[in-house]
């Protein structure tokens, strides 16, 4: 059975530190599924398409 690990984030900008997780997730599950998106509490700077980019 593949294990399967669900990232998402609101960050703005992600960080070193979202980037350290990705990193472990990707070390212990076979997939790992990326994502960003708008909070309505937050005020964001960057676009959600670049936020999006930098977690690749």
């Amino acid at each position: 059975m593949q294990k399967i690990a669900l990232f998402g984030t609101s960050a703005d900008p992600p960080t070193a530190g979202h980037k350290t997780i990705l990193s472990w997730l990707s070390q212990h599950f076979d997939w790992v599924a990326v994502w960003a998106s708008d909070n309505p509490f937050k005020s964001h700077s960057t676009s959600l398409e670049h936020r999006s980019a930098m977690l690749l």
